[in-house]
């Protein structure tokens, strides 16, 4: 299992026009422990510097983060559900899991909790990386739609 984040790439010159074609970015993979020479834990706050110097200084870059992630960069106290999870359900999953007769209903929540707390490890070191370059008390001016449009942009 990993972490994997909807990212966006175009299909030709210019910025993002009709050709952009949605694909999933793994951020990190259980079974890896090191990223481009980066242990995990540094990656991750790598991420969360971007995120911070992109909300410093005004610029926004297409970053295409499930909700859930600015969720957590917002408020990583806040309660995630199944649904959260369902963006980063790469593998199906937890969707053969809930077309399962409820007898599997145990399993399908042991496999969420699983699940949601790697997602918020993961989420800690991003929110880390993004606490050394802003304040924490300024982040809850802000939802978590009014951070991805500050970050990645406003879709039009």
């Amino acid at each position: 299992t990993g972490l994997f984040l909807r990212g966006y790439h175009g299909g030709g010159g210019g910025g993002g026009g009709s050709n952009e074609a949605a694909t999933l970015v793994p951020l990190f993979s259980s079974t890896e422990h090191v990223v481009h020479g980066l242990n995990r834990d540094n990656a991750l706050k790598c991420v969360g510097w971007m995120i911070g110097v992109a909300l410093r200084t005004r610029t926004s870059f297409p970053l295409r983060f499930a909700p859930l992630v600015w969720k957590l960069l917002v408020d990583p106290t806040v309660p995630l559900t199944a649904e959260d999870l369902a963006p980063l359900d790469s593998n199906g999953a937890l969707a053969h899991l809930e077309r399962e007769a409820s007898a599997q209903a145990a399993v399908r929540a042991r496999v969420v909790a699983v699940r949601l707390r790697r997602v918020k490890q993961a989420m800690w070191q991003v929110r880390s990386g993004l606490l050394d370059i802003l304040p924490g008390h300024s982040l809850a001016l802000f939802t978590w739609d009014e951070i991805k449009d500050l970050v990645a942009g406003k879709k039009e």
